[in-house]
């Protein structure tokens, strides 16, 4: 896998120069300085900043690659891989790896609450499609978009034959649909429908997973601001009731050389066990740009388990730190402190200095 990688790279990169197209490419490292667990290097999972993210396009196709690796064993993997073509302005087919965001934050965008279980954390901000599959982008004006996505997987078949055979939909096969119009001097207004799949039985009949559907706008108008709201509705596909939502939200404000960003969402189950609790999180990221490559933060956020409101834990993790760059390189450097779980017996303050390098070209 590790030569395959490092293959597809090179040959983005030779077509990039052969063909006058756009190419551009990042490469991320992070880990312990030091701390209660000395020194660790390793690369954030389930983040955008990959050990090497490549993107390569022109005004009708394009390609984006990104490969990653935890660092202990060492191996490279190929995370995503894709290919997209528009063979008329209006419209753009993505296939190989895909997704859709609706809304997303820009401090964790990767760990988005999850409505279905209480405390649990849907490593994905993607709104209508996600995985393995084709999505169709079109924009018939310029203020509307809107997409439609099937995403069955590698080696999948999205129609399977059954024991009469009889063409059924089969496999943990992900499909959606989502729409977003831009209102002048306001921001835009967003629906999407999220179908996560099913398992086929012998007979040909489907057991759902669940769906989810989200609601929101965002407001662009103000100078300095944007901020968005919407609810995430997840519904059993059994009975089709709501089992849960999320009234997510986030904002960021810039004033001179003053910048916040915030979010704080809200999970309310519906229904569950006694054990899933209405629960909320939070991250907030306040910094002052001292100088023009140097802006020294404070960020508060909640640790792993979110907070229930039943029975509030205050369980944050206090970071003092500074971001800055040189040349192409972004830095972060950071005094990090846990705060423990009071209710474990024994658990302790721990520490670390973080540290994220990221070079770009």
């Amino acid at each position: 896998m590790k030569k395959v990688a490092l293959l597809i790279a090179l040959m983005l990169l030779v077509s990039a120069f052969t063909f006058a197209v756009d190419f551009s490419a990042s490469t991320n490292l992070a880990g312990n300085l030091w701390g209660t667990d000395g020194f660790v290097l390793n690369s954030p999972g389930q983040k955008d900043a990959d050990l090497l993210t490549v993107d390569v396009s022109d005004e009708v196709w394009g390609s984006h690659f990104r490969l990653c690796t935890d660092n202990v064993e060492g191996p490279v993997s190929l995370r995503k891989l894709n290919i997209w073509v528009k063979p008329i302005d209006m419209l753009k087919i993505t296939v190989g790896s895909i997704g859709s965001g609706l809304y997303t934050e820009q401090l964790n965008w990767y760990q988005v609450s999850n409505g279905a279980i209480a405390t649990a954390m849907d490593w994905s901000s993607d709104t209508a499609t996600a995985g393995n599959g084709v999505n169709l982008e079109l924009t018939p004006m310029s203020d509307l978009w809107i997409l439609a996505g099937i995403s069955p997987g590698l080696a999948t078949n999205f129609m399977a034959k059954d024991v009469d055979d009889k063409l059924v939909v089969g496999g943990d096969t992900n499909f959606g649909l989502a729409a977003k119009y831009t209102i002048a001097d306001f921001g835009s207004v967003g629906v999407a429908y999220r179908n996560n799949g099913g398992t086929t039985a012998a007979d040909g009949t489907v057991a759902w997973n669940e769906m989810n559907f989200r609601l929101g706008f965002d407001v662009t108008s103000v100078e300095g601001l944007y901020a968005f709201l919407q609810g995430i509705f997840t519904v059993d596909a059994g009975d089709e009731s709501i089992s849960g939502i999320v009234i997510d939200e986030f904002v960021s404000y810039t004033a001179g050389d003053f910048n916040v960003k915030a979010t704080f969402p809200v999970t309310i189950r519906v229904t569950g066990d006694a054990g899933d609790d209405n629960y909320m999180t939070y991250d907030v990221k306040a910094g002052y740009k001292v100088m023009e490559n140097v802006t020294p933060f404070v960020r508060l956020e909640q640790q792993g388990a979110a907070i229930l409101l039943n029975d509030i834990k205050f369980m944050p993790s206090i970071k003092l730190g500074a971001d800055y760059s040189i040349g192409s390189v972004n830095f972060m450097t950071a005094l990090q402190i846990n705060v423990p779980d009071s209710d474990v017996a024994g658990a302790e303050v721990t520490w670390s200095i973080p540290f994220e390098m990221r070079a770009s070209w």
